[in-house]
């Protein structure tokens, strides 16, 4: 089964763009992935502009010279619905929602089990089974106690550099 989640960002205005992701949605897979690789506005604007993944990954633009394609895809480079799998723009382009507090309530009515939203230089999360609970910041220590509750020893490893290099 899916883990499905939504990934936006919020604009100035207020006005939140955001895509859907159907893979992978929990914390210790999309919300790590997003924590590592898409940490600044420009990184995630250029994740969000090709529309809704079927799967996140640490790379967005596929090597030109080798296959990349829905069915076929290559190790660490995200998956899209209309780049990957010639999906129909109009039915997975990013959508745009005019505040915090509507797209919260449309969450609330989707099938998707995490949101996760790009505003003022941060991550901030919903787990959506909690949806009256507000936005949490998505930090080190979060990640961390769920990876190591997981058992991800790998994926603690990446956090940990991660962590490092930015301390360095």
């Amino acid at each position: 089964m899916s883990t499905r989640s939504e990934i936006g960002i919020q604009n100035k205005s207020g006005v939140i763009e955001s895509i859907y992701c159907h893979w992978d949605g929990y914390l210790e897979y999309n919300g790590l992935m997003l924590y590592l690789y898409y940490n600044t506005e420009e990184k995630v604007r250029e994740l969000i502009k090709n529309g809704d993944l079927s799967s996140l990954s640490e790379k967005i633009e596929p090597d030109k010279n080798k296959e990349h394609s829905f069915h076929n895809p290559q190790k660490d480079v995200c998956v899209y619905y209309h780049r990957d799998r010639g999906e129909i723009w109009e039915q997975v382009k990013p959508s745009k929602t005019d505040n915090i507090t509507i797209w919260k309530k449309n969450l609330e009515k989707s099938w998707q089990e995490y949101a996760y939203l790009f505003k003022n230089g941060k991550w901030y999360f919903l787990d959506l089974d909690y949806t009256n609970e507000p936005l949490k910041e998505l930090t080190y220590e979060i990640l961390k106690a769920k990876l190591e509750a997981s058992n991800l020893t790998e994926r603690i490893k990446l956090l940990e550099e991660f962590e490092n290099k930015k301390a360095a």
